[in-house]
Order: C-alpha cells, then sequence, then structure tokens
C-alpha cells in the first residue's frame, strides 16, 4: 500500500475541461497501479443530456499518456473494458481496440447529467508502458456524441439545383441508402465541380456526374447503428489537440509557420493563413510571440474554446479524428 502511494507522487495527473455543453472532466487520479494496469478514476458532467427509447447522448472518453519530461508528445491509452467502479444511472459501450468508451445514461430520462468517481482501467503494459517506477502523466479527453440507430435515408434531394457535389439520383444511381451492402462504381451519383470521378464520369442534359468507385460492403454507408459528433470541432478541442502533439507535428497542422522561436511574420493566430491581416478572423488559437524555441513544443491557448474552429482544411480534420480515435 505505501507502495502504491508513492507512486502516485511521481505520476503528473493533468485533464481537459472542454465546454460544448459545458462538458467538464476533473478529479482525474490514477488508482490501484500495477506494472501493466492502473485503473483512472474521474467525474464527468455536461449539461443537455438525454435518452430514450430510439436514441442517445454519450460523451466519447479517451486517454493520452507521456513520460514526464518527454517532448515528442502525447501517445494514445489503451482501455480495458472491465469496469472497477461504475455509478449508479451510467453506462458503459466499449470499443473493440480499446481506443476510448462512450459514457452514457443507463436509463431514459433528460437534463443535466453528472458522473462522480466513475473508473476505466488503462492496459498500460499492452502500449509498452511498465508503470512501476515510471514518471507517467496523463490527460482525459472527453466529446459529446448522439447515438444513431440504424436506418434508412434519402440521400439526395428531389430537385436538381445544381449545388457544388450535390448528391443526383441519375442514370440509375441510388437516392436512398438502405443497407450496409456492397455497391457497384457509379451507385453513387453527384454533380461534379471538380475534376475526375473515379473514371466513371457521364453527362446527362449537359451536366457532369461524377460517381464513386465500387464499394464493399465493409465501407460504411451510414446505414448501420453508429455514433457522430454532437458539435462541430471547437477551438478548444482543437487546442487541446495542437498542446498534444510533438513540435514537428505542430508546425504541419497550423498554417503560420512556428518553426522558429517566434511565430513568421509576427502573427500569433496561428489558424489565420497567410495574406490575411494578423486578427483573429474569429479564429482565437494563438501562441506566444515569442520564446518557443526550435524543438519543444509549442503551448497554444485560445479565448473562444467554445466556438468552432474555422481555418481547417481536411488533412487538420482527418489529424484530429484520428488523434480523438474517431473517423470520419
Amino acid at each position: 500500500m505505501l507502495k502504491r502511494y508513492a507512486l502516485l507522487l511521481f505520476l503528473l495527473l493533468s485533464w481537459a475541461t472542454l465546454h460544448a455543453n459545458n462538458l467538464t472532466v476533473s478529479n482525474v487520479r490514477l488508482l490501484n497501479i500495477t506494472s501493466g494496469t492502473a485503473d483512472i478514476q474521474f467525474d464527468i458532467r455536461w449539461d443537455n443530456s438525454w435518452r430514450d427509447a430510439t436514441n442517445w447522448d454519450a460523451a466519447w472518453v479517451f486517454v493520452k499518456y507521456r513520460a514526464v519530461g518527454s517532448n515528442t508528445g502525447w501517445s494514445h491509452a489503451t482501455l480495458g473494458t472491465n469496469r472497477p467502479v461504475v455509478p449508479v444511472g451510467a453506462a458503459f459501450s466499449d470499443t473493440p481496440d480499446g481506443t476510448g468508451i462512450l459514457l452514457h445514461r443507463a436509463t431514459t430520462g433528460n437534463g443535466n447529467f453528472t458522473v462522480t468517481g466513475t473508473r476505466i482501467t488503462w492496459n498500460a503494459l499492452s502500449n509498452g508502458v511498465a508503470l512501476t517506477g515510471s514518471n507517467y502523466e496523463i490527460k482525459v479527453f472527453a466529446t459529446e456524441m448522439v447515438y444513431i440507430p440504424e436506418q434508412a435515408f434519402n440521400l439526395n434531394s428531389t430537385s436538381q439545383s445544381a449545388l457544388d457535389s450535390e448528391f443526383e439520383s441519375v442514370a440509375g444511381s441510388l437516392s436512398r441508402i438502405e443497407s450496409e451492402a456492397a455497391l457497384p462504381a457509379g451507385a453513387l451519383r453527384w454533380i461534379n465541380t471538380g475534376t475526375g470521378g473515379d473514371g466513371n464520369e457521364i453527362s446527362v442534359a449537359g451536366i457532369t456526374y461524377a460517381g464513386s468507385a465500387a464499394l464493399p460492403a465493409a465501407y460504411p454507408k451510414g446505414f448501420g447503428a453508429h455514433y457522430c459528433m454532437k458539435y462541430e470541432l471547437s477551438q478548444g478541442q482543437y487546442t487541446d489537440f495542437l498542446n498534444c502533439l510533438s513540435r514537428v507535428q505542430q508546425v504541419r497542422r497550423v498554417p503560420v509557420d512556428i518553426s522558429a522561436d517566434s511565430p513568421a511574420g509576427g502573427n500569433t493566430y496561428v489558424m489565420v493563413p497567410t495574406g490575411l491581416a494578423s486578427t483573429p478572423q474569429r479564429n482565437t488559437i494563438t501562441c506566444p510571440v515569442s520564446g518557443m524555441g526550435t524543438t519543444a513544443p509549442v503551448v497554444f491557448s485560445c479565448a473562444r474554446p467554445d466556438r468552432a474552429a474555422n481555418f481547417l482544411i481536411w488533412a487538420d480534420g482527418a489529424a484530429y479524428l484520428d488523434w480523438a480515435g474517431l473517423a470520419p
């Protein structure tokens, strides 16, 4: 027992506080530490939660860790499926690979949802981490999700309004997704305003349509039950993401050059692309004006953590989702 408490003194604990519906994670602790596992205890709450007979909201909870003093970024913790403590009124849904857990109401209800003292298990050994005698710090993150039950849905509008890349039912392409079965090439078509359509473009009544490649049954088409993010990616979430990367990775995920001790052109608003004035442009993610060095990770901050993160390119969004254990 004394050894367990001694180890806790060497482990630095931290947590992320996110605000979509005032979602917060707090009071993070490591308990029951062995060489290969540890229990992570925390409190979590968010506003405007619900569960009915059809669907519900949930918090996607995931954990990052690193050795104390490391400048190589944070690694993703693998979580176990055993539940040391499940508070009354809460339930978990696991993922097969342990990238995170979904925490939600166990029964129907609505309103603010608070879970105190819940625990999840970190399978540290599966991450190649021996906890005994090591100094590690962890961060617990959470983002609000919504469960979408299995359901057919309409893919396109009933009229051709020629919106950019709008899905259309033309030349036999689908107008409704009714299963996760494999689809042949061209089963999905959209108005082509770009270049190319996987080699199966067609022209009908003077309008060019691109078509999908053949899609196997394993390719998700939105029919099967799934979870999706409740809100847009926020500036606070993207800031948390940036602050868990190495310096080399950070340089790739912001448009302003931050490879030197000071940001290029003195533009501390790192998400504002080159050519725009050095003003927020509604994106308040900033870096220090100087003193960043050239190798250590930059510490970012933002003034509007609840605001949607603008100026993201596809690669930024994909990188964030991969970091969080999610998928587009």
